[in-house]
This record gives structure tokens, sequence and C-alpha cells, in this order.
């Protein structure tokens, strides 16, 4: 069998450039691709997305200040989303499940502190597809604080003990350089080496790397989380059509960055 934990960003669903809309064709055919690659393959998935123009909109009017009205808001906002994607994955005939956020995590100081597994690993053994997401949670020093996809989904991988992570993301992989130049700046394969410098430096900017914004943080989460050698963690163009399909079913993706830890 199968274990996946796939990651599906923000970027990639929604328009980021303008507040609360779907990228519903877009939606549509990845749910298409991931129901195809179930009814072929033994697969056991757990799905988690970003909050793109929803969570992420909302949560920058506050700046980091987190009122109670603030998290409010912001978890409606991921709801809403969230409700969304699990209508388009069950109109696509996959038996999906959204796991609420915020009473699976609570954190200390922005970190994992408290996290109530069961009802994912009981969603697995009936052979559902359980959701999570990005969102605001309980804080036991900070009242709220944000929790990322990016971190929900290395943090999920490591404790079930799956052995592949996979990140459907808007480009094709970790560039050397932001604005890349061509594919010619596509780090295929991204070694211990670079990772440990992004733990040194807090960003990816060594050895001829400089990675910025969003991509820089799935690395470091993923080095902070994963701790399983066997562990594939991939990460890949999702807006090409086919290409979740590929991944899940374990076909070539011509394009793509491996990450080894």
């Amino acid at each position: 069998m199968r274990e996946i934990v796939l990651k599906i960003g923000g970027s990639v669903i929604t328009d980021k450039t303008k507040p609360f809309t779907l990228r519903k064709h877009v939606l549509n055919r990845i749910a298409s691709e991931i129901a195809k690659a179930l009814s072929e393959e033994n697969i056991k998935l757990v799905l988690v997305h970003g909050g793109g123009s929803f969570g992420h909109f909302v949560a920058s009017r506050y700046k980091d200040k987190f009122t109670p009205r603030a998290f409010i808001e912001i978890h409606e906002a991921m709801e809403r989303l969230n409700k969304t994607i699990t209508s388009c994955l069950l109109k696509h005939g996959i038996d999906a499940v959204p796991i609420n956020t915020q009473l699976t995590f609570i954190l200390k100081n922005k970190e994992p502190y408290k996290v109530f597994l069961d009802p994912i690993i009981n969603a697995l053994k009936r052979n559902l597809v359980p959701i999570l997401y990005g969102d605001i949670v309980f804080d036991a020093t900070k009242k709220f604080s944000i929790l990322s996809g990016d971190t929900i989904a290395p943090y999920i991988a490591s404790k079930l003990n799956f052995n592949n992570l996979f990140y459907a993301i808007n480009v094709n992989g970790v560039y050397k350089r932001y604005p890349p130049k061509s594919d010619k700046d596509l780090i295929e394969v991204l070694n211990q080496n670079m990772l440990s410098n992004i733990l040194e430096h807090s960003r990816v900017k060594a050895r001829g790397i400089d990675v910025t914004g969003g991509m820089v943080n799935k690395l470091l989460e993923i080095v902070k989380w994963v701790k399983i050698k066997k562990m594939k963690i991939m990460m890949f163009n999702a807006l090409k059509p086919g290409y979740v399909y590929r991944a899940l079913t374990y076909k070539n993706i011509p394009k793509k960055t491996i990450v080894k830890v």
C-alpha cells in the first residue's frame, strides 16, 4: 500500500491576487486526478490544503495581532474554503472527510504542543480520505496562532510513519534563484548540505541558492519534522494537467524537486 500525504498549495486552487477567489477548473481537475489514482491503486491518502486567497487574505488584515474576532473570521474563511474543496472531492466520488484543525492541534509558542491524531487514524482505517487545512488555532502561550498547512503536512507524514510526502505547488519545484531565468535553475535534487544551510541561516541563501517567501517555510518545516529516512519528499507543479495523478501513481514527472532529508 502507498501511504501519501499530499499538500495542495493555496496558490494552486485559489487566485491569491483576488480575495476569496477559487480556481474551480483547477480544483475540479485535481479532484478528478485524485479520484482516478484512487480507483487504480491501493493508496492510503491524507490531504492537506493551504489558505490561498481565503485564510491568508483575512489574516493579513490583522498583521499578527490576533484578537478573538480575528480568530473567528480567519477560521470562518478557512471553513468556507474547506467545505468547497470537500464538496468537489465528494462530487468526484472521493470519500473525503474534513478534520477540524482547531480541534486537532493546540500550539505552544507557535509549535505543535498537543495533537489529537485519532480522528485521522480512524478515518484512514475506514478507507476515508481525511482533509486537513491551515487555520488559526489555540496557542497555550500566545492565545491564538496561525498553523500553516506547510507545518501540518510534514508533521502528519512523520507521526503516521508515511513513506511519501508530496507538495502540489504552482511552480516546477525549488529554484536556485527567484525569479528563475529558466528551468536550468530548477534544483532537481535538494540534498542534505543545502538543507543544513537552511537550518543555519533560516532561509535558503547559500551555495548558489536563493529561495524566498513560502518555499523557504516549506523546506524549514520539512527539516524540522521529517526524521524518516525512507520518506520520499517531492515538489511538483500541480497547475500542469496530469501531474497530481502521476505523483499519486508513481509515474514519472519530468520537472520536479526531490528533497532528501
